[in-house]
């Protein structure tokens, strides 16, 4: 699944990692994923393996409450799960030209840790975006910061981070490392 929020690149994301557009990708202010959508597609790494991706609606949509959109991921989950599918993990994606940490992504990421636990979190991903958006040494330090103030319990439990750079390659980096555990 590919958590994020509104306009942080979770649609570019899954578009880069297929290497079509499939997925609707916003540019304006307001969200256009409202609906858990996924597609399906062949591990071109393992013949053997299908991958379906979720991209799931942000959880700062104004006409959507966050428990509202927990509930709809959780249904989504009960019914699409079969017992030839494993849940491999969670990629959280953050804008690193965002210049603040606003109230709602630090409450996802607290509802986050609760949901999954720490003992989970070697199959979480924290991804930075839009690199091409700032110059790198500005991005270097958000990342820092991130990683000292706000995702230090989840790396220090196994969460691995990268850098999202809107290549196919960059997003296959991070569902690598998801599937090396599975």
């Amino acid at each position: 699944s590919i958590l994020g929020k509104t306009g942080v690149g979770k649609s570019t994301f899954i578009n880069a990692l297929i290497g079509q557009d499939k997925m609707e990708v916003g540019h304006d202010m307001m969200t256009c994923t409202k609906t858990i959508q996924h597609t399906i597609m062949n591990n071109p790494r393992n013949a053997n393996q299908r991958l379906v991706i979720v991209d799931t609606p942000s959880f700062d949509i104004i006409d959507i409450r966050d428990d509202e959109i927990l509930r709809r991921f959780s249904v989504w989950l009960a019914t699409s799960y079969t017992a030839e599918t494993k849940i491999g993990g969670v990629i959280y994606l953050h804008d690193i030209s965002d210049c603040s940490m606003d109230a709602t992504t630090t409450r996802n990421l607290e509802i986050f840790q609760r949901l999954c636990g720490l003992d989970s979190f070697h199959s979480f991903i924290l991804g930075t975006t839009k690199w091409d958006s700032v110059k790198p040494s500005v991005g270097g330090l958000r990342e820092e910061e991130l990683l000292k103030n706000y995702w230090n319990n989840m790396i220090n439990s196994g969460s691995s981070v990268y850098r999202f750079k809107n290549t196919g390659p960059s997003a296959w980096n991070m569902v690598d490392k998801i599937l090396d555990g599975v």
